[in-house]
């Protein structure tokens, strides 16, 4: 060693980031976006309406457009897919006497822990 130091940024390992400037910004797909949120925002209020017909009760619309909205940032921001209500799972699960948050925390591990979660079939 000659004495020096090295910062920990200007290491060899540390791969070498780049951050986006406003032109790449402004060079996305906007149409694309816009026309995939408005999509998302039809569908869901669909798949709502529906809902309320089958449970024969209201929900609140603007409640479920706000969670959905915000779990659709979410998993954007981390590289998801669009999140939306399941008609089907949720019909099914009503007419199997599902209440509460068990069924809800039972699929979600039985999707996590499935052998197809992972092409290997590890997690």
């Amino acid at each position: 060693m000659d004495g020096h130091t090295q910062s920990f940024l200007s290491m060899h390992w540390v791969p070498d980031v780049q951050l986006y400037s406003l032109n790449d910004f402004l060079n996305l797909p906007w149409g694309g976006i816009l026309t995939l949120a408005l999509i998302s925002v039809f569908s869901m209020l669909l798949q709502a309406s529906s809902l309320e017909l089958f449970l024969d009760e209201e929900l609140s619309l603007d409640y479920e457009l706000k969670i959905a909205s915000g779990a659709n940032l979410i998993t954007g921001a981390l590289g998801g897919a669009v999140a939306s209500l399941s008609l089907s799972q949720t019909m099914l699960n009503h007419q199997l006497g599902g209440e509460g948050k068990a069924p809800i925390v039972i699929s979600a591990l039985k999707h996590r822990y499935s052998p197809t979660a992972s092409p290997q079939g590890t997690t």
